[in-house]
């Protein structure tokens, strides 16, 4: 009866050990993970600018985050064009930009892809945003194609996103680009 209780004790000291050191190894690959600006190096070639948006007695009644890419050919930004991945940290850079214009915004409006609301970072720059902004809502627009093009376990992470975006100052709305 002794040696099976070492068995055992050992069975649990080698399960521990093998535990512990997955954990040891997620916490490293984590903290270390790139978001998907560093990824791909999109520093230069994407830009966000702000625009404001007017009610109907042209007061400003809020703020839409607008993605262009710079056309080399043309020394101009334009819409981007078959744009899968770009980064948060050029959100976060702009509403930073345009903060203190935000004091009685009413919405802000961001356009984003699936890559961007299931970047690993989106939970917190979602927080980000409410915090350090004064607005009433939070306007996330999505593109349904986008969506469509998205695999399964992207579908699942844009749907565990939206369960974890289930905020009074936070809404979540589809824009269809043909």
């Amino acid at each position: 009866m002794a040696s099976f209780e070492t068995f055992l004790w050992w069975i649990f000291i080698i399960f521990t050990l093998i535990c512990g050191g997955f954990c040891i190894e997620a916490h490293y690959r984590y903290k270390n993970k790139n978001g998907i600006d560093n990824e791909y190096k999109f520093s230069n070639k994407y830009k966000y600018f702000g625009q404001p948006v007017y009610d109907k007695q042209n007061k400003i009644h809020g703020y839409e985050l607008l993605l262009r890419e710079y056309n080399q050919h043309t020394n101009k930004w334009q819409l981007p064009r078959n744009v899968v991945d770009f980064p948060l940290s050029k959100i976060v850079s702009t509403i930073q930009e345009i903060n203190p214009q935000l004091k009685d915004i009413a919405n802000l409006s961001l356009n984003m892809t699936v890559s961007q609301i299931t970047d690993f970072r989106a939970e917190y720059f979602f927080t980000w945003v409410l915090g350090t902004t004064n607005i009433k809502q939070l306007v996330i627009e999505l593109d349904t194609n986008d969506i469509r093009r998205a695999n399964i376990f992207k579908r699942k992470e844009i749907l565990h996103m939206f369960k974890k975006l289930q905020h009074p100052q936070i809404k979540i709305t589809r824009w269809i680009i043909e």
